[in-house]
């Protein structure tokens, strides 16, 4: 469609768009309208079809003449410049979902500059993935997205990574569910699709049955930690006792705590570490040391492969993940009666460490032994 503004209505026009890349836009007459002050057009064929495969036009540019003289001399009448995404097939990014996701310009900028030509299925996946493997995944206004940049991270879907109330200090953060989904929505949106693409890792209670936690790397164990036993007496050799002074979730079965401490986003407030925090395995946006302890991780799962979008890593299996990726398991939970005097710990962030009767959150660590069928896996389709 098209408009142009005119000065004295024309009593005989012909419109046409050349374009550098090819095309032709010859306006039939009928889907001219004129009137005093305007000129438009609607529903304008090129003389070519769109490449079949991915493409993207920046911007697909053209050159707009008009004619009043049944098209014996045509004067330039102006320049359209438009970005232009090309698709592989139709989006459907209703699949699966209880919900639509919209086709954000953000899902096809992706998708279309990390595939543009290819034709197939297989090389669109592994084209959109070498885009999130390099860490440095962009909105299409230019906004670079994060992996737990900020340890109390709460977005954990597409909408809110592309959400603009999502960007703080320039950048926009996510969980590992948001990072799965959004590639997941990349591929969607070139009519990409499959059945149980998406995976939930978990702690498998095979170890200990009260084991809910797991130790993504890098952390460093102590050589001389604190034996504690779990409720069902299996034996964890290190422990980490975490600051809830400033916590507003009381929930003891969610991750969602203030993990940082106050004064620095970017350290956890463990009062008691015997297992330190290390830099870690990079993340998106090339964060160096992201946000390490989780009671799930959520990939997407394509063919016979696992996308951990949030690491820009590929695993082959489960064995694989738990072995390159997960450092220690952990049970933890709530103690409402810490003594900080016996702990050494300012337990209520009150500048001194002689209350008792403090609330904390505690951690019995054990090293990965590299027994696989400490954790499993739980398919869902996105």
């Amino acid at each position: 469609n098209g408009k142009f503004t005119v000065t004295s209505q024309p009593t005989n026009i012909e419109i046409r768009g050349l374009s550098p890349n090819g095309f032709v836009f010859n306006v039939p007459v009928s889907s001219i309208n004129i009137t005093s002050d305007f000129v438009e057009f609607f529903n304008v064929t090129a003389n070519i079809p769109l490449p079949n495969s991915i493409y993207f036009y920046n911007p697909l540019m053209i050159y707009w003449e008009i004619s009043l003289d049944n098209g014996n001399n045509w004067t330039h009448a102006g320049v359209s410049a438009n970005k232009l995404y090309v698709t592989l097939n139709t989006p459907n990014t209703n699949v699966g979902l209880t919900y639509q996701v919209p086709v954000f310009e953000s899902l096809l900028s992706i998708g279309c500059k990390a595939s543009i030509t290819n034709t197939q299925n297989t090389d669109v996946v592994n084209s959109v993935w070498n885009e999130f493997k390099n860490l440095e995944v962009d909105r299409a206004d230019g906004i670079r997205m994060t992996y737990y940049n900020i340890y109390d991270c709460r977005v954990i879907s597409t909408v809110g990574l592309l959400s603009d109330s999502n960007v703080r200090n320039g950048v926009s953060d996510g969980q590992c569910g948001s990072w799965a989904k959004l590639m997941l929505d990349v591929l969607k949106v070139q009519g990409i699709h499959s059945e149980n693409n998406y995976v939930r890792f978990e702690p498998s209670g095979n170890y200990s049955t009260s084991e809910n936690w797991f130790f993504v790397k890098n952390w460093s164990f102590s050589n001389n930690g604190t034996l504690n036993n779990s409720p069902d007496n299996m034996v964890y050799t290190h422990f980490n006792s975490l600051s809830v002074a400033n916590q507003n979730d009381t929930n003891p079965n969610n991750d969602y705590f203030v993990w940082s401490h106050p004064d620095n986003p970017g350290t956890y407030n463990f009062q008691i570490a015997e297992v330190e925090d290390d830099t870690g395995v990079d993340g998106q946006g090339i964060n160096t040391n992201p946000h390490a302890i989780f009671q799930n991780h959520q990939v997407a799962h394509i063919g016979n492969s696992y996308f951990d979008v949030s690491y820009g890593k590929k695993y082959s299996s489960l064995g694989e993940f738990d072995s390159f990726a997960i450092d220690g398991y952990s049970y933890a939970g709530y103690i409402l009666n810490a003594n900080e005097i016996n702990h050494n710990a300012d337990y209520n962030l009150d500048g001194d460490m002689i209350d008792i009767g403090v609330k904390a959150f505690n951690f019995a660590i054990r090293e990965n032994d590299g027994n696989q069928t400490d954790i499993v896996q739980i398919f869902s389709t996105y």
